[in-house]
């Protein structure tokens, strides 16, 4: 696939990284919870076993699919279908934690009449675009 970015995208895909390095560094974080979903949500014993024995593998392909994100940014105008998959997890990761930190979850829909308003929404809201567009082609 070719991927063609603006200087634009770019320079707001290279915060990624930094924004998923944020997530639970802040007093009270929205975004561990959303990010981090509980494997077993009835039982916390069981998904603190799930979360020992996949987390440092979790941590890992993040890792990885952030190195194709950050290549994409750079030079890079053509990737394969599965580093378009890795680039749509690290994208939807972004989206998630700005969308919890901006509370669209405990509020709704409606959340697309603020995005004038607070920049992360519409973060949010361009990223789903960049999504859909990846979606579209991995599709064709």
């Amino acid at each position: 696939m070719v991927v063609k970015l603006t200087v634009e995208d770019k320079a707001l895909l290279v915060q990624i990284p930094d924004l998923l390095a944020t997530v639970g560094h802040l007093p009270i974080d929205s975004a561990v919870p959303v990010l981090n979903r509980a494997a077993y949500p009835d039982d916390d014993e069981a998904s603190a076993e799930f979360q020992e024995l996949v987390g440092s593998q979790l941590a890992t392909d993040r890792a990885a699919d952030l190195e194709i994100l950050m290549e994409l940014t750079g030079t890079t105008s053509t990737i394969t279908a599965d580093d378009a998959k890795s680039v749509l997890r690290a994208i939807n990761a972004a989206r998630l934690i700005l969308a919890a930190r901006s509370n669209v979850f405990d509020e709704g829909s409606g959340w697309e009449s603020r995005i004038s308003q607070d920049p992360a929404l519409a973060a949010v809201a361009w990223l789903g675009s960049l999504q859909s567009d990846l979606i579209e082609a991995l599709s064709e």
